[in-house]
């Protein structure tokens, strides 16, 4: 469920879904002597840019599908493995322009496939040129085109930071979707977007393509709106009202790793952990008490415990990874009892640790 949704809404709504690479057709407008270039910015190749856009972009306005799926493609195919850097700019930064009367047209299907031109340029976008056109997809009333908003700016989003670390627009447009987003099944993009991708299945995962110290400047931008995404869901834990509760999967992932771990710093470890043994704790509760919906929580459980064993190791602390992985070890069948016995011990095993000593019981769900 948690990676099919925007299929089965691109499907719904008339469209074609296709993944990176494409098979690039011939455009006799736009050969690829004008986008291997490096002065694809300059003179006729400038021109030859400017009027293919702009005919792909009126082809997506259009009453028929199959004229929206060419437009589609037309404007996605062009951009590959050979273009050169100069070509890739230009040509996102005219269809950031260009694309806006796609974005407000009437039609669903219309804002849908420029939606998803723009998520599938974003990873080649390095100067993140798409970002004003992104931040009016998230803007969208409908979801499945904030669905794919969201997607695009999960690969946009550290290009965008690298551009601008401070103040950064994309990030708060992300971020205020992303809260409202918490409740509903769109939590898992505003999570990748939020993550850098961590969970991104896609082709291409843009975190993989970050030096550490790169990383390390990404995490202390991201982590500040990350955590408060990562409360607000908390609190519908402690509420008892979740909504894909597997998408909790995704902040053990991205917190875990030694490279997160350490950009952290000391009094955001300590506030990280604290959150992790909240939703351990939390998920033991609510999966003591689900029926269709123990797995997932189980799940999260065992994620849960496994980030907290690989911090362990990053703190050579063996003991409190001894803890973690008896209950990472959880059958999915697990009584309610069997999951409490094996969490309790989990608060005395942190605050064992002296960085963790502040560490406070967890919340409890509201019954």
């Amino acid at each position: 469920m948690m990676r099919t949704r925007f299929a089965m809404w691109a499907t719904a709504a008339g469209l074609t879904v296709c993944s990176l690479p494409f098979s690039a057709p011939t455009f006799a407008d736009l050969p690829l002597s004008v986008v291997t270039s490096p002065d694809a910015d300059k003179g006729a190749n400038r021109e030859a840019i400017k009027k293919h856009v702009a005919e792909q972009v009126e082809k997506l306005v259009s009453e028929d599908p199959a004229v929206r799926t060419s437009g589609r493609d037309g404007l996605v195919s062009r951009v590959t493995q050979t273009a050169h850097p100069v070509f890739v700019d230009f040509y996102c930064s005219e269809i950031n322009i260009q694309i806006r009367p796609a974005l407000a047209d009437a039609k669903l299907e219309s804002r849908l496939n420029a939606a998803i031109v723009l998520a599938r340029l974003a990873p080649a976008d390095r100067a993140a040129k798409l970002s004003e056109s992104v931040i009016t997809v998230l803007g969208d009333k409908q979801e499945p085109v904030k669905l794919w908003g969201m997607k695009a700016a999960a690969q946009l989003l550290p290009s965008s930071i690298t551009v601008q670390s401070l103040n950064n627009p994309l990030l708060a447009k992300v971020s205020e979707v992303a809260q409202s987003a918490a409740g509903s099944t769109l939590i898992v993009e505003a999570y990748d977007g939020l993550t850098l991708t961590t969970h991104s299945s896609e082709v291409i995962a843009l975190r993989d393509r970050y030096s550490n110290a790169d990383w390390e400047r990404l995490i202390k931008v991201v982590m500040p709106e990350f955590r408060k995404l990562w409360a607000t869901r908390l609190d519908q834990y402690i509420e008892g009202k979740v909504i894909e509760p597997m998408a909790e999967q995704i902040p053990t992932n991205f917190v875990s790793p030694l490279r997160s771990w350490t950009a952290m710093g000391k009094d955001q470890q300590v506030v990280v952990m604290q959150m992790l043994l909240n939703q351990l704790s939390l998920a033991g509760e609510l999966a003591g008490d689900a029926l269709e919906a123990k797995p997932a929580y189980i799940r999260v459980i065992q994620r849960t415990a496994g980030a907290i064993q690989v911090i362990a190791q990053h703190e050579n602390n063996r003991a409190l990874g001894d803890v973690a992985s008896a209950i990472g070890k959880l059958p999915d069948t697990a009584a309610a009892a069997t999951i409490e016995g094996a969490i309790a011990p989990m608060q005395k095993a942190i605050i064992a640790v002296p960085k963790f000593a502040s560490i406070k019981p967890a919340p409890k769900v509201k019954r």
